[in-house]
């Protein structure tokens, strides 16, 4: 399977759950503009060692640890991700 059918056959269920989800919250502060950035934050996110170098090390970039927890800023994230690579 390319990774382009990929993304078209998962884009709807993301954006299905990206429309489910709400932050109870309120809003969510952008992802870097640098895309080495945001995907710094995504890698951080996928596993647990990660997630605990994140919480301990923050970069002064990088949004707070409890906020890229979020289920909604996952979403959004998501979103976003594939936006990018629509697009890049």
């Amino acid at each position: 399977m390319s990774c382009q059918l990929f993304l078209r056959e998962a884009e709807p269920l993301v954006l299905d759950c990206v429309r489910r989800l709400a932050a109870p919250h309120g809003a969510h502060p952008d992802l870097p503009s640098d895309t080495t950035e945001t995907l710094w934050v995504g890698m951080h996110l996928a596993s647990a060692r990660g997630r605990a170098a994140y919480e301990k090390w923050p970069e002064p970039w990088a949004p707070p640890f409890d906020t890229a927890r979020c289920w909604a800023f996952v979403a959004a994230t998501a979103r976003d991700s594939l936006t990018r690579l629509r697009t890049d």
